[in-house]
């Protein structure tokens, strides 16, 4: 079943962690580490984490939201957790409210 939401992959190691939102939460997870274990993440920070110590990484699913309210729930965790201070988090661009990543090639490349 496809499930839309808002999304946390956390490096153990070091507390920082990366907020995202996708309409099929579990395809856009598996996109990220697929991108991670081959080394073409495009956030280059968590791929050196990543690549330095894979173990300590893991994800949850914050919050499972209908589509529209995608954009609001991203900004509103993201900020909680403090993910666009380089010293807690990996996210480089702030989320408007109305932006919408529906599917996961829209990610290709992002370093989000």
């Amino acid at each position: 079943m496809m499930r839309s939401g808002i999304y946390c992959i956390t490096d153990l190691a070091n507390g920082k962690r990366y907020v995202g939102q996708s309409v099929h939460i579990s395809e856009r997870i598996k996109q990220h580490f697929r991108e991670l274990k081959h080394g073409t993440h495009g956030n280059k920070e968590m791929q050196a984490d990543y690549t330095r110590d894979w173990k300590s990484f893991k994800w949850e699913v914050l919050e499972i939201c209908d589509v529209a309210h995608l954009g609001a729930q991203e900004k509103y965790w993201s900020e909680k957790l403090n993910c666009f201070d380089p010293k807690h988090g990996y996210n480089k661009q702030r989320v408007r409210v109305d932006q919408l990543y529906s599917d996961p090639k829209d990610h290709e490349g992002s370093d989000r």
